[in-house]
């Protein structure tokens, strides 16, 4: 997606859902996976999403590892 203005790309990204979806879109396109395992099959909660892998079980959004603290 390429916006013109960022007039058009702040009216795009109004609610923040709607940029938590485009970059779970940029990150793992149509198949999801868990930053600490690696599992590719996690499970959608209210609060984001939660590694099916039985050893991991571990919470996690789409932010988790994407930039890290000094």
């Amino acid at each position: 997606m390429q916006f013109k203005s960022l007039p058009q790309l702040l009216d795009y990204f109004k609610e923040e859902s709607t940029g938590i979806a485009y970059y779970e879109n940029i990150r793992w396109g149509s198949i999801p996976a868990c930053p600490h395992c690696g599992s590719v099959n996690p499970y959608k909660t209210n609060r984001g999403w939660k590694c099916s892998d039985k050893d991991c079980h571990k919470k996690f959004t789409v932010r988790v590892g994407s930039i890290r603290k000094l």
